[in-house]
Formats: C-alpha cells, sequence, structure tokens
C-alpha cells in the first residue's frame, strides 16, 4: 500500500535540532513510529553566503576523515556550491515507519503493519491498545531496519548474502501465535514466544546489515577476519541517542557593517592581523547615523535605560578623537596559529559590529537584597577574576545542520567484542524533492542536498577575565612571557599556543594551551548553567563562543527571538547570577570522584552537545578550584593551582 508524505510543521529550533531528515519520532502516543523524510525551506541563501557556511562544512568533513570516518559518497564536494541549497526550514515531510506491532494490554506480537482506521484495535482483546514495536537495528554505515516481519541474517548456505528470517515459530504450522515477554521494556529482557508451544521464536535478535555484508565480503580491503563485527547491527530504541547523530556547526558572521563603540582592545588587535587585513576605523558619521536610529527605537518603546546610555555613547563619539589608520599602523603581525588568528577576526567583530552594554550601565545598583541593601557586584567580579561584564544584545551566530550519523557520534566506534574499531559514515539528508523545491519557490533547487542553516541575533552575557589575573595563574604553572606591557605578555603568549585541532580532540597533549583555554571554557560553562537557572532558560537553549584573543566569553540564548531574559538578569538579579556561576563550579554530584579524575562529567559542567562548540572537550573545575590535572592518570599527584584562590588573595 503506497503512503501520502505528509508535511509536518514545527518551529526553527525543533526543525534544527529535534525534527531532522532520516530520524524516527514517536506520534499518537506511541501508537506509530514517523520517519522524517525531506526537509521544506523557508527560503534559500544566496550562494556567496552558502559558500560561508559550506567551507566550515568542508572543514569539518576534513577532520571527519583524517580520523578515520567515512563521509558517504552521496555527499556532493563542498566546493560545488550549486549542489547544495543552504537555507531555513520551516516544515519537513513524514511517514509512517514500517514496523511490527504488539499489543499492551494481553502482549500479542503482529509482524507485518496494520493501517487502517482499526489499526490499533487487537484481534484478540478486541481493545485499541496495539503499538508499534519501537526497536529498530542501527549500524555504523548509516542503516535503520526496523523490526517487522523478517530480519536480516548472513545465509549459512551462501556466505556474503542477506538472508531474511520471519519471526514465526518453527513448530507450529501456521507460525504459531506469536506474543512479546511483558518484560520486553527493557531491551535486556525482549523475547518472542509462542504461545501454542511455548516455544522461544527470537530472544535479544540479532542482524547484519543488509547494505554492508555483501559489499565488505567481496571486497578484499574489508577484512574478512572481522566481518561478522564490521556487520552487526545495534539493537536499540528508535528515540535513543545512539540511533541518531545529528552534525551541526555553529559560526560567527564576520561581514556585518562596522559599528563604532568604545573599545580600548580593538586597535590592538588590528595589530595582530595580517597588514593586508587592518581595517580603515569606521567614520564618525557613520557611528552617529546608526546611534540615532537605535536611540530612536529606543524612546519608541521607552526603555529610558537604554535610551540614556545610547545618548552617553553618541557624546563620546562625537568628541572622540579621529583614530589613526589601522591599515598602516604598527609593525608586522606576530605569527599565531591558524585558529588563534580566526579568534582575533572574530574578536574584531565581537568589539566592531555587535551592539554591546556594560552591565554597570543596566545594573546601577538598583537590586537589594530582602534588608534592603544595595548588593554591589564589584567584589564578586575581582573574587572570581573577571575584568568586566557586557550584555551583548545581537550576536549573529550561524547554526548549520549538515548531515546525521547512526550508531557512533565520533568518526569510528567499537563494537563489543571485536579486535578493532570501526569507522563510522556520517551521511548527507535526503536531496529535496519536487513539492520541496515548488514550496521553496526554485524549480532548480530539486535533487540539491539541502543544509538547514538558522542565523539569529542572540542576547547574551560576555565575560572577560582579567589578563593580569590570568598571567599570575600561569607563573605558577612555570609559564613566563616575555613584554614590558600586560598586552605585550599577551600576544607572546598567544604565539606560543600549540596548533590543535578546532575541535579541541588533542587539547590534553597541548601544554600550555590546556591551561588557557581550559580556564576560559570551564568558566564559560559554569556561566552558562548560571544564566539557565537565572534568566529562565532551558538547559538546551544556551550556548557559548568563546573569543581567546579577549580572554573572554559570550554566553547566549539561542532563541531566535530576545525575550529580555538576559537583560533582566543584568538589572536585577546580577549578583546571583555571579554568585550561582561560582557554586556550578563548586559542586557536583559525583563528587569527589569527579574532581579527583577529570573535573567535569554530565553531573557538572558538562552541557548538550548543541551548546558547546567543541564538544565538551577542554574542561575541569578544576582550573578554576583547583584539583588533579584533568590529563593525567588518577595514579598521578599533579594537580592544577586554582585560579579563584588567587584572585581572592590579589581581593584580600
Amino acid at each position: 500500500m503506497a503512503e501520502r508524505a505528509l508535511e509536518m510543521v514545527r518551529s526553527v529550533s525543533q526543525l534544527l535540532f529535534s525534527y531532522l531528515p532520516e530520524r524516527t519520532v514517536s506520534w499518537e502516543d506511541g501508537g506509530g513510529v514517523v520517519r522524517l523524510g525531506t526537509p521544506r525551506l523557508e527560503s534559500a541563501w544566496p550562494p556567496s553566503e552558502a559558500a560561508f557556511v559550506l567551507r566550515e562544512i568542508g572543514e569539518y568533513l576534513e577532520r571527519w576523515r583524517a580520523r578515520g570516518g567515512v563521509v558517504d559518497s552521496r555527499y556532493p564536494p563542498v566546493s560545488r556550491t550549486d549542489r547544495f541549497t543552504v537555507g531555513t526550514p520551516r516544515g519537513i515531510s513524514a511517514a509512517l515507519l514500517r514496523t511490527a506491532f504488539y499489543c499492551r494490554n494481553c502482549f500479542r506480537f503482529l509482524p507485518r503493519l496494520r493501517v487502517g482506521a482499526n489499526r490499533l484495535q487487537c484481534p484478540e482483546c478486541r481493545r485499541a491498545t496495539l503499538r508499534q514495536v519501537s526497536y529498530v537495528f542501527v549500524h555504523g554505515c548509516g542503516e535503520l531496519t526496523p523490526i517487522r516481519a523478517a530480519i536480516p541474517y548472513e545465509s549459512t548456505d551462501h556466505p556474503g548474502t542477506i538472508f531474511w528470517g520471519p519471526i514465526r515459530c518453527r513448530q507450529c504450522a501456521d507460525g504459531g501465535v506469536l506474543r512479546i515477554d511483558a518484560r520486553s521494556e527493557r531491551l535486556s529482557a525482549l523475547r518472542i514466544v509462542c504461545d501454542r508451544c511455548s516455544g522461544e521464536v527470537i530472544g535479544r535478535p540479532l542482524a547484519r546489515c543488509p547494505f554492508c555484508l555483501p559489499r565488505l565480503f567481496h571486497d578484499p580491503t574489508g577484512h574478512a577476519g572481522q566481518l561478522a563485527f564490521r556487520t552487526a547491527m545495534r539493537i536499540t530504541r528508535h528515540s535513543a541517542n545512539n540511533a541518531y547523530y545529528p552534525h551541526s556547526i555553529t559560526i560567527l558572521r564576520l561581514d556585518r557593517p562596522r559599528t563604532l563603540q568604545v573599545s580600548e582592545e580593538l586597535d590592538w588587535l588590528q595589530t595582530l592581523l595580517p597588514r593586508d587585513e587592518r581595517a580603515a576605523p569606521t567614520g564618525v558619521a557613520a557611528t552617529l547615523s546608526e546611534l540615532v536610529e537605535r536611540l530612536a527605537r529606543a524612546e519608541a518603546i521607552g526603555d529610558n535605560v537604554l535610551a540614556a546610555e545610547i545618548r552617553a555613547t553618541i557624546a563620546g563619539a562625537a568628541a572622540a578623537p579621529p583614530a589613526p589608520n589601522a591599515s598602516h599602523a604598527g609593525g608586522p603581525a606576530p605569527t599565531l596559529q591558524p585558529d588563534v588568528l580566526q579568534g582575533v577576526r572574530e574578536s574584531i567583530a565581537l568589539l566592531s559590529t555587535v551592539r554591546r552594554t556594560s552591565i554597570s550601565v543596566l545594573y546601577g545598583g538598583l537590586a537589594a537584597d530582602g534588608n534592603g541593601r544595595t548588593l554591589d557586584p564589584t567584589p564578586l567580579l575581582q573574587r572570581l577574576g573577571l575584568r568586566k561584564i557586557e550584555v551583548v544584545e545581537d550576536l549573529p551566530v550561524i547554526t548549520a545542520v549538515f548531515g546525521y550519523s547512526r550508531r557512533s557520534p565520533d568518526p569510528d566506534y567499537q563494537e563489543e567484542r571485536a579486535a578493532e574499531r570501526f569507522p563510522t559514515t556520517l551521511r548527507p539528508f535526503p536531496t529535496l524533492d519536487d513539492d520541496a523545491a515548488r514550496v521553496l519557490g526554485k524549480p532548480q533547487a530539486s535533487g540539491t542536498t539541502p543544509i538547514l542553516a538558522r542565523e539569529g541575533a542572540h542576547e547574551g552575557f560576555a565575560l572577560y577575565l582579567s589578563p593580569e589575573s590570568v598571567l599570575e595563574w600561569l607563573e605558577k604553572s612555570r609559564y613566563v612571557f616575555a613584554g614590558d606591557t600586560t598586552r605585550a605578555r599577551i600576544v607572546s603568549m598567544l604565539q606560543r599556543l600549540e596548533p590543535v585541532d578546532k575541535f579541541g580532540d588533542e587539547i590534553w597533549r597541548c601544554p600550555l594551551r590546556r591551561l588557557v583555554f581550559g580556564l576560559l571554557h570551564s568558566l564559560s560553562h559554569c556561566a552558562m548553567r548560571a544564566l539557565g537557572r537565572t534568566a529562565g532558560l532551558e538547559e538546551t537553549s544556551t550556548s557559548e563562543y568563546i573569543f581567546l584573543p579577549l580572554l573572554s566569553t559570550v554566553v547566549y540564548s539561542t532563541a531566535s527571538t530576545p525575550l529580555g531574559g538576559v537583560r533582566a538578569t543584568a538589572r536585577d538579579r546580577l549578583v546571583e547570577f555571579l554568585e550561582t556561576l561560582q557554586r556550578e563550579a563548586m559542586r557536583c554530584l559525583y563528587d569527589p570522584d569527579c574532581l579527583q579524575r577529570a573535573g567535569a562529567c554530565h553531573g557538572c559542567i558538562h552541557v548538550p552537545e548543541i551548546g558547546c562548540r567543541v564538544f565538551n572537550h577542554g574542561l575541569s573545575r578544576a582550573f578554576l578550584i583547583g584539583g588533579h590535572a584533568p590529563w593525567a592518570s588518577s595514579a598521578h599527584r599533579e594537580a592544577v593551582p586554582s585560579f579563584w584562590a588567587q584572585t581572592a588573595q590579589v581581593q584580600a
């Protein structure tokens, strides 16, 4: 029976993180299992903007291959922008997954798909308690096979070929009366038995990948000795993590128009760029024009605090002396690692294109405790080693989801009892069909590979560590940097950072970088969790962007529309935010074991993968509060000095 694919309309956030192509989701209280198909795009990005995203995806795919993974042959070369359509999703097609059924009342097992109005009615107990079996087989190549009338095995008569073994009782001529074990809600207890002869039909079913077995059997490089392990499919729930892993990137847009704001670091950062990249300063006329527009908007919505701040900024911009031409200022640029140089570009974009407001303007001593005393955040800032905090109003972050894998989120995985690791395949999303192209209004988009992307203007906190405190902390680990000024010593530090891939997989092998990045990254995760608690944001609704040259991080809400929670926190709950940030580093469900090992786990400062650009690498609370060095074996007594212990001494 042919099934008509229906379109599911969801929010952009749901379509980027949950309702993704080739994922399976439950429907109608578990009565149905739906397989998502081709996305529907609201609009397509122009080629120039799409190329920016595709370059980043290309680097991700190169890293995936370099680490032993496989990119599906159906994935077009990212240099062919005409083979892709980058756009914001508005919906996705969906169709019923063909699976077996079972009765939640009498546990009758029905191998074949049932359709029609009475498909949920059990033929035995006559109650509408039939549900689809929620278990599926998944393989590292990306294949998903549901449990239905037959299971794929390797043929004993013809090795290397797939035999679809029917689910039926072999002792009963008519296949028997099958029931699923009442305890089969637990995967370890999954059994199918015949009610008539009490014989076991299936106990913890096994399967071979119908796609890989024939291919690898005839491949001379297929490692025949490990073929059984390499083609084994893992049984799991269709909604479990190992059934579907989306792959995404988060990048900062660098090409927005510049709007000059007061920033002592901007000219210094320009000197770190190659001479041909150093930009001339923004003209005062353009700056005043943009500020006047912002002032009009603030007055229109009645935000007197913001309006007063903008008036002060206008006065400062008008009175500011002309800055020297940065394109000719300074000598040759220092030699920096590519990722650090990119961090310089991103830091310049943050300071010159993003609207930022000092918390001193918003807070203004308005918050008070229960006794009416004004709460001063300055001592807390100094104790935490923070130079300043700013409210970021429109951070231009692009989130793009471009493929998926099953069985593992990593380029390879370890099969149970196998002697070697096997590669994981990263697959592209299904190409856009004619209906998707028609919805998009671009017939030529049919057959192109979709990249689901969203650019948001996010609100958040920018936290800046004190450079002097960081340099003093590094001296305790015997890192001394040459220079007459703090900035000169920071440049020396940036020059000495070891090379590492952009996702930090080998960060623990880099003695200096693991300290600098680990300190900043761990503080960032504590701030993310604190912001979620004080601003009322879900754990999956916060993210981070680290600006290493500035020793700064921006923790922000991923909501597509600014909700005002961050600004309200800065105005009314700033001290509570800072105190919560400190507490997040002090406690873990698994302490003292966690702190005596890595110092970071899902019980403390780990966050969901969609919120961390480097997948929780380089984290340890030990950087902040002291403890065991996370890169060393627990058998060794190597420790990390506490950054906060040092800043507390300075304050005292």
